[in-house]
C-alpha cells in the first residue's frame, strides 16, 4: 500500500477506504504467478471488470462509463497483457 502511497496503479487516485482496494497478481497463478510483492498491484474494485474477457462492445461501454483515458488504458492493457489477455483497441 505504502509503495503506492495509497493510490491506484490504473488511475492514480487515492483511496478512499480499504473497501474500494482490490490486489490484482500481475501473471495470475494459472501462469505461475505467486503472491508475491513483486507480482501484486493495488487497482480500485471499479476496473476488475476491464481486466477480465469480455466482448469488445462490452468494454468500450465500460471505458465510457467509466471515464478510461489513454494514459489509463495504456496501463490497463499491461496488465491484460500479463494476463494473457487481448489488448483493448
Amino acid at each position: 500500500f505504502s509503495a503506492q502511497k495509497g493510490k491506484c496503479a490504473i488511475s492514480g487516485e487515492e483511496f478512499a477506504d480499504a473497501e474500494h482496494v482490490a490486489v490484482w497478481l500481475k501473471v495470475p497463478r494459472a501462469f505461475g504467478g505467486f503472491e508475491r510483492y513483486k507480482n501484486m498491484v493495488l487497482i480500485h474494485k471499479k476496473y476488475l471488470i476491464l481486466l477480465q474477457e469480455l466482448p469488445q462492445a462490452v468494454i468500450k461501454n465500460l471505458i465510457k462509463t467509466l471515464n478510461i483515458t489513454k494514459k489509463m488504458l495504456v496501463k490497463i492493457n499491461s496488465l491484460r497483457e500479463q494476463a494473457n489477455l487481448s489488448a483493448i483497441i
